[in-house]
């Protein structure tokens, strides 16, 4: 057809090479002053730097372990781990022990609302909604059915898991009842 080898000619001449694009290498860092202190501010982590700070984030959060994630210390180990990824500002071993002791420090000096303002927005956002969207599915995963086999057999040994006293339970009407009633309660047979 003419007008698909139109098309795919004009394609294959539009094609640019990357490295005549690629012209920004990283972003200069902006200072800002906090109590007379100077302090470096990251513009742009590279992504995997950002994915190691959502994951910190999930995982000393709880990681979803009561079945969801705490909003409280989802936002405070955000705010920590923003600051130590994007500043130059340090944190003792001691101060990191006490989450909410350090939290409540850098909220009540204004630490978090200068360091906010002087990372992009789209930064900021865009590891908040990473945070929240990792959140979510891990809670969902949790809650499921497979989840939740996943958490017994792996507390198996706590709860001497015997795959064949389940298997003959399972041919209990009772117990298939009560089976049935969890999955329909999870929606997985809609």
């Amino acid at each position: 057809n003419d007008a698909s080898r139109e098309i795919k000619e004009k394609l294959t001449m539009a094609k640019i090479s990357f490295t005549k694009l690629n012209k920004i290498k990283s972003l200069p860092v902006v200072e800002i002053s906090i109590d007379d202190q100077k302090v470096l501010v990251e513009q742009y982590l590279p992504l995997e730097e950002k994915v190691n700070l959502i994951t910190s984030v999930i995982e000393q959060s709880g990681n979803g372990e009561e079945g969801f994630f705490n909003i409280v210390k989802l936002e405070a180990y955000y705010i920590i781990e923003m600051i130590r990824a994007y500043t130059n500002i340090s944190f003792t071993e001691k101060q990191l022990e006490d989450t909410t002791k350090l939290y409540d420090a850098i909220r009540l000096n204004d630490i978090w609302a200068a360091v906010a303002d002087a990372i992009p927005g789209a930064e900021r956002e865009y590891i908040w909604s990473n945070i929240m969207a990792l959140a979510r599915e891990i809670t969902t995963y949790n809650n499921s059915v497979l989840g939740v086999l996943k958490a017994i057999s792996s507390d198996r040994d706590g709860l001497n898991f015997d795959v064949q006293e389940i298997m003959n339970n399972l041919n209990d009407p009772e117990a298939l009842k009560l089976l049935k009633g969890m999955v329909d309660m999870t929606g997985l047979t809609n």
